[in-house]
């Protein structure tokens, strides 16, 4: 719930509205997706999932946390 582009993070009620995310997500790091073409991915969800306007910022910056935490898991499962 870091990036809380539409600020429920403190609605109990609302804790799974990311979840649609997720399994685009790990399918895309597990087909080796890097940093940019998650951006994209997030930025798509942020636009046509959430209706909401472009940051670029926020999008790039969870990418990066997504690919450093599978980049780490990968490493400690190999």
């Amino acid at each position: 719930m870091a990036w809380d582009p539409i600020g429920v993070s403190g609605v109990p009620e609302a804790a799974d509205e990311y979840d649609c995310m997720i399994s685009p997500l790990l399918h895309c790091l597990f087909e080796g997706a890097g940093t940019r073409a998650l951006a994209e991915l997030i930025s798509h969800e942020r636009s046509s999932h959430f209706g909401l306007r472009p940051d670029i910022a926020s999008d790039r910056q969870l990418a990066e946390s997504l690919t450093a935490w599978w980049e780490t898991r990968r490493s400690t499962t190999t």
